[in-house]
């Protein structure tokens, strides 16, 4: 395995203005924030993307992010957070790292999370559904799927043996 970039910022946060620590993440000002207070909570234990952790750890890191949120709205005087997690390449995700970002908003701070809405057609719509129901289905109650949906003359198949290889060809 290749050495990671956040796993040696977690060896050595000492270098770093660390806001929260417990035995499973951390949490660090950005040193080049979008706005100041900006937070990066890290898992200690390397994960890649958030489908790596355990139900019980992406709960935690949750609940975390959520108190760091309230501290932030507290400490900074501020009226929103956004809290974002790029999970993979094509999302943004920089470092294959799990991390959360907190980032502190006020009014015209600025910041742009925008993008451009476009009307979705009512098939494709329809067929997302259906396609995502099951899937979604799946991942919440842990039974294996087996299902073959054409959507835009593309075969899709759904097979848990599968999964694994989804799950790699998805890492950053």
């Amino acid at each position: 395995m290749t050495a990671c970039d956040i796993c040696e910022m977690i060896a050595k946060k000492d270098d770093f203005k660390v806001v929260y620590e417990d035995d499973k993440v951390v949490a660090l000002l950005h040193e080049t924030p979008a706005f100041i207070g900006h937070t990066l909570l890290f898992t200690k234990e390397h994960f890649r993307i958030i489908e790596e952790l355990s139900d019980e750890l992406t709960s935690h890191v949750f609940n975390v992010a959520n108190k760091i949120s309230t501290a932030i709205f507290e400490a900074l005087n501020v009226h929103g957070t956004n809290i974002l997690v790029n999970n993979g390449a094509d999302a943004g995700q920089t470092h294959a790292h799990f991390g959360v970002n907190i980032i502190p908003r006020t009014e015209q701070d600025g910041i742009s999370l925008e993008w451009p809405m476009q009307q979705a057609d009512p098939k494709k719509l329809e067929d997302t559904s259906k396609l995502l129901n099951d899937f979604v289905m799946q991942a919440v109650s842990g039974a294996g799927v087996e299902k073959t949906v054409k959507m835009d003359d593309v075969v899709i198949k759904s097979d848990e043996d599968d999964y694994m290889i989804k799950q790699l060809k998805r890492m950053p």
